[in-house]
């Protein structure tokens, strides 16, 4: 029987969905919670092989990463303790170490077999700026942005720009307008603690594209009438049919990306052209398709198991 192996959470149903697509086509899941690493599931790095729970992960043939922290945070115990924020470094450490363990085990596996998606796709949706700025190198069109903890800054962003919204750096909140009370010297003062992400505003609806292994899954319009973020209308969400330019678009993303699998959260500016926000390598399925018999969790499945 074919193995396939799933890099997720025992909290996350999305590993579970994918799980179970994989077992309906007759294969076997093998499933690591990363969540339950080190204190009640064991993982193990020596010189031959990576094993989880006793089980070989070097024999697997494919793996996706579903769940999986890299890269970011980056922690510095000294420097959060100088930071006047109340921190636990003793605690910090103790994950930075675990964080250490996972994100090792992971790159030696995906030297040897196909892993989807590569664990420096996967840091990229944790380093915005930077998977923005190869997205315009590559020619696509994305909206424009400004990271930055200078108050200053942003002011004269606002100034050049007009509407701008703002959203963390790497991830984790909703996105929100920028008004004026938080132009105001108070609130930019908080840069100081926390830099921000800020970009022009795309008006318009939004839609979620699901590219596999350079080829359109599927499609899905997220109307955006009376919300900043379209994750606060999600009950909305529809299937939708994207122009041949926009498929293009999305295409080029995730292969500039180094994506095997993601999704493309673009809008359109108002002569067309699309504009893509952002490209998620470990993206949400449910919200949008059936996660048992839509398009996108069925075919990930018979990819995930031809490769194995």
């Amino acid at each position: 029987m074919k193995r396939v192996g799933i890099v997720g959470a025992s909290t996350d149903v999305h590993t579970a969905y994918l799980a179970a697509g994989i077992s309906r086509i007759g294969a076997e899941p093998v499933v690591v919670h990363t969540d339950l690493v080190p204190r009640h599931h064991r993982l193990t790095i020596d010189d031959h092989e990576v094993r989880y729970e006793g089980v070989s992960l070097s024999e697997l043939r494919v793996l996706f990463l579903r769940r999986i922290q890299q890269t970011l945070p980056i922690f510095d115990p000294d420097s959060m303790s100088l930071s006047g924020l109340p921190t636990w470094p003793e605690r910090y450490v103790a994950e930075r170490e675990r964080q250490s363990l996972l994100a090792s085990a992971f790159q030696v596996l995906e030297r040897e077999r196909l892993v989807v998606n590569s664990t420096s796709a996967i840091n990229l949706h944790f380093l915005k700026m930077d998977q923005l700025r190869i997205l315009a190198q590559r020619g696509v069109r994305v909206p424009r942005s400004l990271a930055t903890s200078d108050p200053d800054e942003v002011v004269s962003f606002v100034e050049r720009e007009g509407e701008v919204i703002y959203k963390p750096l790497a991830g984790g909140a909703l996105v929100r307008s920028l008004r004026p009370v938080d132009l105001t010297p108070s609130k930019l003062a908080t840069l100081r603690h926390a830099p921000s992400l800020f970009q022009e505003r795309i008006p318009g609806d939004e839609h979620r594209a699901y590219v596999l292994d350079g080829e359109p899954l599927a499609a899905f319009e997220i109307p955006c009438e009376g919300v900043v973020d379209a994750r606060e209308a999600l009950d909305r969400a529809r299937p939708a049919e994207l122009s041949e330019r926009s498929w293009d678009e999305c295409v080029r993303a995730s292969r500039a990306l180094g994506m095997i699998f993601g999704a493309i959260d673009l809008r359109h500016s108002a002569d067309g052209a699309p504009v893509v926000l952002e490209v998620n390598p470990t993206p949400a399925i449910s919200f949008y398709d059936d996660p048992e018999t839509g398009a996108v969790i069925s075919r990930l499945a018979a990819y995930l198991v031809a490769h194995a």
